[in-house]
């Protein structure tokens, strides 16, 4: 798969420009000021963020895909930690020995979706030494088909769930968002 043509309008300092590349390795040249960063700045725009764009701009998503798919480039939901909150969290047993409720409110304050991240659960000992940790993945908090549609933007989320934790008597925990 090969990008075969570009078409740029009204970006920057350039008003229209339609460029045929050929099959092969291709070479941009000209003198300074002629736009060769502004092609690759459009490029780096339209490609590297095309998560972001579609996201933000749900109307564009269409040309991005078109664009990414002869580079075999999909469009996904974009990841953005800094974006995310743990507003509450609490750990308790929950009957059985070794089962513990847990009950969270995440929060997206991205003004659009983004792809649902991973908790990480943390045990500690009374001296905050780390004696169990577990991976909490979407699919093991969030059930149904909402996995694909993200996390809302400007939105709280409530996770409950049960967690068996085998031969440890907890005294602390922690928790954390990520992207694994």
């Amino acid at each position: 798969m090969a990008l075969r043509r570009i078409a740029l309008r009204d970006f920057v300092i350039v008003r229209a420009l339609e460029l045929d590349l050929a099959a092969g390795f291709s070479v941009l040249t000209g003198e300074t000021g002629a736009g060769k960063s502004i092609l690759i700045d459009a490029l780096q725009l339209a490609l590297g963020s095309r998560d972001l764009l579609a996201a933000r701009i749900p109307a564009v998503r269409p040309i991005l895909s078109a664009l990414g798919a002869p580079l075999g480039l999909s469009i996904e939901l974009p990841r953005l930690p800094g974006k995310l909150t743990i507003e509450s969290f609490e750990l308790a047993g929950a009957g059985p020995a070794g089962v513990y409720k847990l009950d969270a409110v995440l929060r997206n304050r991205a003004s659009h979706p983004v792809q649902w991240p991973a908790i990480e659960l943390t045990l500690t000992d009374a001296f905050g030494g780390v004696v169990a940790s577990k991976v909490l993945l979407p699919s093991d908090y969030q059930a149904g088909g909402r996995l694909e549609e993200g996390f809302p933007g400007n939105a709280e989320e409530s996770v409950s769930l049960e967690i068996a934790i085998d031969e440890v008597v907890p005294s602390g925990y922690r928790a954390i968002l990520f992207y694994p």
